[in-house]
C-alpha cells in the first residue's frame, strides 16, 4: 500500500459477516488483496442477517485468495488464533490488520451486567489490542504495515452538564470502549 493499492497485501478483517466488515472485505477482494475473514456468524445468525459464507462467497467473485477463520472476539483463547492462522493461510505475516467487529450492548448505565460489560470490553478493546501486537512486530521489521481500528462517534464527549440531545442514555457503556480503542489507536 506504499503505492496506495491493496493488491497483492495479506489482510485481516475482523467483524466480516455483516455491514461495514463485509463491505470492507468485498471492497478489498475487489482490489486484489489476499484476506482472511474472520467472525462468529459462520453460516447464519440467529436475528442478524448476514455470515461469513455470504462474505466469502462475495468475496470470491473477484479472487479466490479469501479464507475464513471462524472466532469469537470475546474469547480471548479463539481470539488468540486468528492471526497464526491467516498467516499460515496467506503464507506469510499480515500486512494490513482492520478491527473492525463490535460488540454493542444498549441498557441504562444502572442495568448493565458485568457479562456484558465484559463482552465489549473484551471485543471493543482487548481483541483489537490483543490482534494488533500479534501483527506489529513483522510490521515493525519490515518498516510498513497498516492497523485500521473501526470506532465510532459515540466515543465523543458531550458537553455538559446538563447533557442535551444527542446523548443517548443507553449508549453509554458502548461510548467507554469506544473512546478506549481511539485512545488504543494514538498510543
Amino acid at each position: 500500500m506504499s503505492n496506495g493499492e491493496p493488491a497483492g497485501r495479506r489482510v485481516i478483517v475482523t467483524g466480516a459477516s455483516r455491514g461495514i466488515g463485509a463491505g470492507i472485505a468485498e471492497r478489498l477482494a475487489a482490489a486484489g488483496a489476499a484476506l482472511v475473514i474472520t467472525a462468529r456468524t459462520v453460516d447464519r445468525h440467529d436475528h442478524l442477517a448476514g455470515s461469513l459464507n455470504e462474505t466469502l462467497a462475495k468475496c470470491r467473485h473477484h479472487t479466490e485468495r479469501v479464507e475464513v477463520v471462524a472466532a469469537d472476539l470475546s474469547d480471548p483463547d479463539d481470539r488468540a488464533r486468528i492471526v497464526p492462522e491467516a498467516v499460515a493461510a496467506l503464507g506469510g505475516p499480515i500486512d494490513v490488520l482492520i478491527n473492525n467487529a463490535a460488540a454493542g450492548i444498549h441498557r441504562q448505565l444502572a442495568e448493565y451486567a458485568y457479562r456484558w460489560r465484559r463482552v465489549m470490553f473484551e471485543v471493543n478493546v482487548e481483541a483489537p489490542l490483543d490482534l494488533t501486537q500479534a501483527v506489529l512486530p513483522p510490521m515493525l521489521e519490515r518498516g510498513e504495515g497498516w492497523i485500521v481500528n473501526i470506532s465510532s462517534g459515540a466515543a465523543h464527549l458531550h458537553p455538559g452538564p446538563p447533557f442535551a440531545p444527542p446523548v443517548m442514555p443507553g449508549n453509554g457503556m458502548y461510548a467507554v470502549t469506544k473512546a478506549a480503542l481511539n485512545r488504543l489507536t494514538n498510543a
